[in-house]
Order: structure tokens, then C-alpha cells, then sequence
């Protein structure tokens, strides 16, 4: 019995969609088993650490709170030092693209101001630090909402001459693995300075 011309080409069809199929789950296969059983062996042979984070050196010379018949103000100067260490032994190194950094106090954000890198990015090789001084100078308006909780913080918190200000970091940052430059994520540290 001879077939006709339509019945090749469903034929035909019907291959080429099937080694599609297998193309497709091979390519899945390397997805989702060899590249993260790649991505282990990587990371056993570099055993990548986090980068070290510490505030030092904080100087508050103001932190007033004050309250006129219309609003609450708070003035603020405040100035510390951060080290950034890379401990990695091998070669991990970190390329900084863009550090902000921003002050919160009693959970609410009074300030934010940008953090100087030598250049940009900035590269921070293995086993190095480096020293970023972020300063926060001005005055925040205190909301209606937050007033309340921030007096009773403010004004025990005066009394002993103690302020508990939250300091978080905001980074863009990539990592490179000998010669591989990973791609860029964004992430953030938390920091607590006491004055």
C-alpha cells in the first residue's frame, strides 16, 4: 500500500517535533541538574565567605528633638566609619557599583546619604579592606503617626545619653570568581550604632 504525499510530511513533522522534544528536555536536564551540581563543585573549590561589615569610630554631635506647636522636628549630625572586609583566602573578589547608606531611629528612616568609593565599580580583592565614611547632617520632619513612639524612645534614651540608631546599607555588588565576574544583585546589611 503506498502512501501518500500528506502522510510523509505528518510523518516528517511528527520526527521533527519529537527531536524537539528531546532537544528541550535535554536542555532542561543541564538546567536543572548539571548546572546547579556545576554551581556546588564552583563553589567548593572557591568556598566564597561573606563580606565583613563593621561600623567604628561613630560621632553624634547633634540629636535633638523638637517640638514646636505645629511639628516635631529632629536635627541630627552624625558621622562613623565602616570597614569592608573581603575574607576570602582565594581568588573571590567584589565589585562595589553603588553603596548608599541610611539612618533609621526607633524603626523609621531620618536620613539616607550616598557613600564615596574610590572609583566606580570599586574592586575589593581577597583578604583586603577598605574604609567608607558615610555622614548624615540635617533635620527630618516627624510624622504625626510616629510621634508618640518617638518621644517616649527620644526622651528615655536622652536621659542616659544613648541613642540607639539603626544604620542600614544598602549595596550594589557583584562577585568575581578567579576570572568570572558574576552578575550584579542588590543587597543590604544591617548595622547598629549607639552614641
Amino acid at each position: 500500500m503506498a502512501r501518500s504525499k500528506n502522510s510523509e510530511d505528518l510523518s516528517l513533522c511528527s520526527k521533527i517535533c519529537l527531536v524537539s522534544v528531546y532537544i528541550l528536555t535535554c536542555l532542561v536536564f543541564v538546567a536543572a541538574v548539571v548546572y546547579p551540581f556545576v554551581h556546588f563543585i564552583f563553589l567548593c573549590i572557591f568556598l566564597p565567605q561573606n563580606i565583613k561589615f563593621a561600623a567604628y569610630e561613630a560621632s553624634l554631635t547633634q540629636f535633638n528633638l523638637t517640638t514646636t506647636s505645629t511639628n516635631t522636628t529632629l536635627f541630627y549630625d552624625l558621622a562613623f566609619n565602616i570597614s569592608i572586609r573581603n575574607p576570602n583566602k582565594k581568588a573571590v573578589g567584589i565589585y562595589f557599583y553603588d553603596i548608599k547608606a541610611e539612618a533609621r531611629y526607633n524603626g523609621r528612616r531620618f536620613a539616607t546619604a550616598p557613600v564615596s568609593l574610590a572609583s566606580t565599580p570599586f574592586y575589593l580583592g581577597h583578604k583586603n579592606t577598605t574604609f567608607v565614611h558615610p555622614v548624615f547632617q540635617g533635620q527630618h520632619l516627624v510624622s504625626a503617626n510616629d510621634y508618640k513612639k518617638i518621644i517616649e524612645k527620644y526622651n528615655s534614651e536622652a536621659s542616659t545619653g544613648t541613642f540607639s540608631i539603626n544604620v542600614k546599607i544598602d549595596l550594589q555588588v557583584s562577585i568575581r570568581y578567579g576570572k568570572i565576574k558574576h552578575f550584579r544583585y542588590q543587597t543590604d546589611v544591617l548595622e547598629y550604632v549607639s552614641n
